[in-house]
């Protein structure tokens, strides 16, 4: 996954069933049919950073509308996540 740099110019915090999520919005130039940005997320008490990939901002989607995608994408990352872990490994409480 790639890592964005320190210094961004948006950041939106994101309240999901699994946690917060800081989102990270890296603009990009304007488009003639809109803004396109490029979307990052993180776990709050996680280091890691998660590409979200390239959303396109418009008159009909917003800011918040492509925050609260991110937020879904994420939560549906967690769940898969969590359900492969415990399909994996075994639960055991010594």
């Amino acid at each position: 996954m790639k890592k964005p740099v320190t210094a961004m110019p948006r950041a939106y915090a994101v309240t999901t069933s699994y946690g917060h999520y800081v989102v990270v919005l890296e603009e990009a130039r304007p488009e003639s049919d809109g803004q396109y940005v490029r979307l990052y997320c993180r776990l709050y008490r996680d280091r890691r950073w998660w590409d979200g990939g390239w959303f396109r901002v418009g008159k009909d989607r917003r800011i918040r509308w492509v925050v609260r995608r991110v937020a879904q994408w994420a939560d549906a990352r967690d769940a898969r996540l969590r359900r492969i872990g415990r399909n994996e490994s075994p639960s055991s409480t010594g």
